[in-house]
């Protein structure tokens, strides 16, 4: 019988991560610890299909924090992939993840303290999936927001 288990090789597979995070009260001298704010980050997968075609698929489902002293980390649930495809989302799980193994991809690493300004970096960092480990690089975005300047409609 043949085994249709895709191995999954860190190496070849990307992660493009987009994060705002916010900070409340943010002062740039005293250290803090910040949160991801899920509702205006995206972490998305690019993956490509004959060669040729590209696509990008979000995952909806994560959590991630940046402790005072710089440590950054994310965990992402692979369950809740986002093809737009209901199919191709349950295959990729089930086949390529392996969720019920492995249910969650994390990602780590040591902040230099200028990765904490405000603008894009590009930060080097350890990924952890499918049983396995590799260091990638993708682009990290840092967005300072003070709550007391944010306004919902019946402000306006």
């Amino acid at each position: 019988m043949k085994n249709n288990t895709m191995k999954v090789s860190l190496a070849i597979f990307t992660i493009v991560i987009t994060l705002f995070i916010s900070a409340c009260n943010q002062h740039k001298k005293t250290p803090q610890a910040w949160v991801l704010d899920k509702n205006s980050s995206i972490i998305s997968i690019t993956t490509t299909k004959n060669n040729s075609v590209s696509e990008v698929s979000q995952f909806t489902s994560f959590t991630g924090s940046i402790s005072a002293s710089g440590y950054f980390e994310i965990t992402i649930n692979l369950d809740s992939l986002e093809t737009n495809i209901p199919i191709r989302n349950e295959r990729i799980q089930e086949h390529l993840f392996e969720t019920h193994l492995f249910p969650t991809a994390d990602i780590h690493t040591q902040l230099k303290p200028e990765d904490l300004e405000d603008g894009v970096h590009t930060i080097t960092f350890d990924a952890d999936l499918h049983g396995l480990s590799s260091i990638l690089t993708a682009e990290f975005m840092v967005v300072a927001v003070s709550y007391t300047h944010l306004r919902g409609p019946r402000d306006r």
